[in-house]
Order: C-alpha cells, then structure tokens, then sequence
C-alpha cells in the first residue's frame, strides 16, 4: 500500500473529535508524522530513524521492516492458539501499511537502552522529554505512564498482529524493563505487571487459567456482522465449537474471545486494558472498549 493511497484514506475519514478537545491515540497520527518527518528532513523515514537515534546511541537491532518478516534475519513470525486448538501462524501485515505507527523491529534490550538513552538527554533536549511526560487524559507526546509495582514508570505499549512490545522506565530508580511477544495468549499487562511485583518482592499469585463456558446456543445470538452507520468499520463475530471469534475491520484474520460474562468478553492483545465486547440482543448492538473509549456497532440484517 502506497503512502499516497493510505494518506487519502486518512483524509476520507471523520474526525472523532475537534483538535485539541479530547486525547485518543491514533495510528493514523502517527502515521502522518511519518510522513512529516520525511517533508521536514528531505530523507526516508529509515534513514532519520538511524541518524537521530540508532546509531546514535547504539541500537543494533533496531530498524524499520520494509518487506515481509525475513526468518533468516532473526526476524519473528507471529502465531495464535484458539482454545482447545494448535498453534496456527498468523497472517502478516505488511510495514507499509505500519509505517510510523508500528513498523520499526527491535528487540526488548534494545527498547530498555533507547528509555535510558531517553532519559539521560541523549536523544532530545530535557525540555522536550518533560513535554512528552506531560499527560493529558492519559496520553504524552508519544508517553504514557503504567503504575507497576507499587511505582511511575514512563513508556508506552504497542503490537500488531499478535505481537505485543512494551517498554517502560521509572526515573528515581533509572530502571528500564521491556518485554515482546509473537504469540499473545495471556494479558501482557498482567505478565509486566507480575515481573515486577516480584521484582519488588510484593505477594505474587499465580493465575489458575480458568475460563467461563457459554452454551453454543447463547454464543449463536452473537454471531453476525457488526456495522458503525455511514462508516466502512465492521466487526465480524463467528463461532467455532464453544468458542467466539472477532475479526476487526481490515484485518486478516480473527481472534478468539475468552467470555468473562454471558454477553462480555474479552482479547487480551497486550495493551493496558486490553478489548472488552459487549452484546446486546434487545437492541442488536455491540460495544467494543478499549481503555476510556468505546464504539456501538449494529448486526446487519
């Protein structure tokens, strides 16, 4: 996909909101700064990423995909397991869809070094660092903060696919910790978050993995395609056995859902809240949540 074709993607959409009324994060955001980073310099996206901050502070393994995953480069497939199921490897997106929301590799020592480097005023000026910390509803330019064990840390998730990566940074103590993953099955947030309970020495309780059963009969109200009216956003509910699957818009492939109630559920997709759906039979709705936000989808008839 070429940069022209997703930009007038972008410029098609409705805004959600007026600028400077509300913080959400967007991969469309980021995916236009990309863009203005290459206007601003004259150089590739790639190029700028390893003058200001690969090779300048060192970073091996980090870099922009520009082609599909290359094993033979050390480079990761990604998979998913439904319950009950095998491993099955997931389909690929391309970097150039990616591009500046989510198309650089790198490796979890290598996203510890950069928070560091951050920190220490080796990548931008202290004035610039207190900007990106400076939050509002939750988000930084480019900087959230997680409270994990017990502490403020500074960082950010991120993960397409089913991959997952994140990175955070707690400043009194100059401790970074980074994780990443190519197979999410278990909350990322809660696997951070007990790395550093025990990190910390605070009680850690190993999770029991148990999961609520739903009759297929029930699970068979839900399944159908869930449209936003005059947006192209469908979500696709089907069912296998006694498990539901969700595929959002313009993905390629689905994900289980785990039920935490008979009409809730839940992907666990490695970012602080993870994705909770609820169905509402009386009114053929479902409400995807992600973090603060939320939008209601109608079944098509």
């Amino acid at each position: 996909m070429t940069k022209e074709e997703h930009l007038a993607l972008i410029v098609k959409a409705t805004p959600d909101f007026e600028p400077d009324t509300k913080t959400l994060y967007s991969n469309s955001g980021y995916f236009i700064l990309g863009l203005i980073i290459e206007k601003v310099t004259g150089n590739p996206y790639e190029t700028v990423l390893q003058e200001k901050i690969t090779k300048k502070i060192g970073l091996k393994d980090t870099y922009t995909a520009t082609g599909n995953i290359d094993v033979n480069n050390k480079e990761s497939l990604t998979y998913f397991i439904p319950p009950g199921g095998n491993w099955k490897q997931v389909p690929e997106t391309h970097p150039s869809i990616l591009f500046g929301a989510g198309a650089i590799v790198s490796t979890p020592n290598d996203l510890a070094t950069f928070m560091q480097a951050l920190f220490d005023g080796k990548i931008v000026s202290r004035q610039s660092l207190e900007q990106m910390k400076t939050l509002k509803e939750g988000e930084g330019f480019g900087m959230v903060t997680f409270e994990l064990g017990g502490k403020t840390f500074y960082g950010h998730t991120g993960g397409a696919d089913n991959y997952g990566a994140w990175v955070a940074y707690q400043p009194e103590e100059k401790l970074a910790m980074a994780y990443t993953t190519n197979a999410k099955v278990y909350p990322v947030k809660d696997i951070v978050g007990g790395a550093m309970d025990i990190y910390y020495n605070k009680p850690f309780q190993i999770p029991t993995f148990e999961s609520l059963a739903i009759s297929e009969e029930v699970l068979d109200k839900y399944v159908g395609t869930y449209s936003v009216p005059d947006a192209p956003a469908k979500f696709t509910i089907t069912r296998e056995s006694a498990t539901l699957y969700a595929r959002p818009p313009g993905a390629p492939n689905a994900f289980p859902l785990e039920a935490t109630a008979q009409d809730k559920f839940k992907i666990d997709n490695g970012t602080a809240t993870g994705i909770v759906f609820e169905f509402d039979t009386t009114k053929n709705q479902l409400t995807v949540k992600r973090g603060e936000g939320q939008r209601v989808f109608t079944k098509d008839k």
